[in-house]
């Protein structure tokens, strides 16, 4: 049951379907490691801080969650159900896209962050992804498949 204060604190949340009381008390109770340095990185862990999780060293893995796998990258996040691409495909999958210019760099960087929150939330929340994907910071956020790479065993 959440507290007062945590009803105030996280309000907007609760009015989301996809999250509600449930999904933030399940919250409030993860704990993830997120992997790896730098903007894109500590966006994420910012954004799971903000949203009532904790982080730090022993949590679930950001990488190899239950029953779906992530891949963090500085133009997007790619993600895998159970069953689907494996981490391997999900890199390749992010290495094909084109590097930002520099004059953009930064923003794409944070954005990354942003949308790896967005997503690894929803599924903290209840909500694990149905299917594999990537959503992209670079170029113009759009959403690319992810599919195995050819002779790869996950295919």
């Amino acid at each position: 049951m959440l507290s007062e204060p945590q009803l105030q604190r996280y309000s907007r949340q609760l009015l989301l379907p996809e999250i509600g009381g449930a999904g933030q008390e399940r919250l409030l109770a993860a704990r993830v490691e997120v992997e790896g340095e730098g903007v894109a990185a500590e966006t994420l862990r910012a954004y799971l801080a903000a949203a009532g999780v904790e982080t730090g060293v022993g949590g679930q893995r950001v990488g190899s969650t239950q029953g779906a796998r992530w891949v963090l990258d500085d133009v997007g996040i790619a993600w895998a159900a159970e069953g689907g691409p494996c981490g391997d495909c999900l890199s390749a999958t992010l290495a094909e896209v084109p590097r930002p210019p520099d004059w953009a760099r930064a923003a794409v960087v944070q954005a990354s962050g942003a949308l790896a929150a967005s997503q690894v939330l929803l599924w903290l929340a209840g909500s694990p992804p149905k299917s594999s994907g990537a959503y992209l910071a670079w170029p113009e956020a759009a959403r690319r498949p992810v599919v195995p790479r050819s002779g790869c065993s996950c295919g």
